[in-house]
């Protein structure tokens, strides 16, 4: 389970090949968490102690590529606002290491480097 930024700056969080976007704080304290997938109707609920409580099912098949994809550009977006690095070196430093099936999904060399 791990936490990662999305493009507007929102929690997102990686399980188990999902990715999830924070739906709301329960009254408990938990956290529910939707799908990040569109049609899908798949939650996790987290406890304050960071414990899986209930899962939902899932409409598709888990995407782990796709997930290291989106925490490579969110590791480069968090270095890019915490360093002087310059656009190249934060590309190559974040994608170093990034196996084939997840950089199919990396947004184009030119975008990313815009955006940094």
């Amino acid at each position: 389970m791990e936490l990662i930024q999305s493009q507007k700056g929102k929690d997102l969080l990686l399980s188990d090949g999902y990715r999830y976007r924070k739906a709301r704080t329960n009254t408990d304290g938990s956290v529910s968490w939707r799908c990040a997938e569109t049609p899908c109707r798949g939650r996790v609920k987290v406890s304050l102690e960071n414990v899986v409580v209930n899962v939902t099912r899932h409409s598709h098949a888990p995407d782990p590529a796709k997930n290291e994809a989106k925490k490579s550009v969110s590791n480069m977006k968090r270095r890019a606002a915490d360093t002087l690095e310059k656009p190249r070196q934060l590309i190559q430093g974040s994608t170093r290491g990034i196996n084939l099936e997840a950089s199919v999904h990396l947004p184009s060399y030119k975008s990313i480097s815009e955006n940094c």
